[in-house]
């Protein structure tokens, strides 16, 4: 059996910070050099894995494609309508706000609050 360890509240905050860094810098990573090798899929081929649809990702910006690290497709469910509105939480490269634009028959506008500084220019 695995014995877990609880830090104190004091200890916990700069473990916190650390992590959020190393995943920020992950990301960053990405999102400068998209041709790297990483832990994770990525790019086209992540978005392909997940079901994004090959129209959606020649529509989309390549530089949005290229960066893309998501975990999963929320638009297999989404069943987004013309007119509604979407609030992309995290959106890195911004192509999950890209494709629900294209669904919703608008190119934009788009708020896309940001984690990772360097995906804004991806998007």
């Amino acid at each position: 059996m695995t014995e877990s360890v609880v830090l104190p509240a004091e200890q916990q905050a700069p473990l916190e910070g650390v992590i959020t860094g190393e995943v920020v810098r992950m990301y960053q990573e990405v999102a400068e050099h998209p041709e790297g090798e990483f832990h994770f899929y990525h790019g086209r081929q992540a978005a392909e894995l997940f079901g994004y649809e090959r129209d959606w990702l020649d529509r989309a910006p390549p530089g949005a494609v290229a960066s893309f690290a998501g975990v999963g497709n929320p638009h297999l469910r989404s069943r987004l309508q013309p007119g509604e509105t979407v609030l992309d939480l995290g959106s890195g490269a911004g192509l999950d706000g890209i494709i629900a634009a294209m669904a919703g028959g608008s190119p934009g506008p788009r708020d896309r609050p940001r984690f990772e500084p360097d995906h804004v220019s991806q998007g």
